[in-house]
């Protein structure tokens, strides 16, 4: 699989909707949207300049995602390398329909890797925040993994799955 960094991404996706491959959608039956279903895509580990939230509940969340990464570390990956229970559904605020809904960590092959199941992304107010809130989450565990297996856990990948991406026009 093709590893690229958030900004690679970026230029994929402006591209892919610049030539109209996207599908038109009516939300609530009047709101416009250019929507890209099951999208996937595969992030490496990077290190970001940080851009602000686009609205400040996505900091809640963001906070949210790193202390759930943290404690699933510890209640998994901890103990047991190979676990493959280390997941969290994200209901930082006791609701269970979040746009990011699921993350799994995981190592694999000596490799630490994590998933996201995103529900929706509006792709031009939080693909990179997003993004970047994964890279966190990635990094976070990765620095614990290290110590705690003494460099055994090499550096993996982050698999993304958003069902919809899209932008509003």
């Amino acid at each position: 699989m093709l590893k690229m960094t958030i900004s690679d991404w970026k230029k994929r996706i402006d591209l892919q909707l610049e030539a109209g491959l996207y599908n038109r959608v009516l939300i609530n039956g009047s709101r416009d949207t250019q929507e890209i279903t099951n999208f996937e895509y595969c992030l490496i580990p990077e290190e970001v300049d940080l851009v602000s939230p686009p609205v400040e509940e996505e900091t809640t969340e963001r906070n949210y995602v790193l202390k759930r990464s943290i404690a699933m570390y510890e209640t998994y990956l901890s103990k047991d390398l190979n676990s493959r229970q280390g997941a969290f559904v994200n209901n930082y605020d006791g609701a269970d329909n979040h746009c990011i809904s699921y993350f799994h960590h995981y190592v694999r092959c000596g490799k630490y890797c994590m998933n996201v199941y995103v529900r929706s992304m509006n792709y031009l107010d939080n693909f990179v925040f997003d993004c970047q809130t994964f890279n966190l989450a990635y990094k976070t565990v990765y620095e614990k993994l290290k110590i705690q297996y003494k460099n055994k856990v090499e550096l993996g990948y982050m698999r993304v799955f958003v069902f919809s991406l899209h932008v509003y026009a």
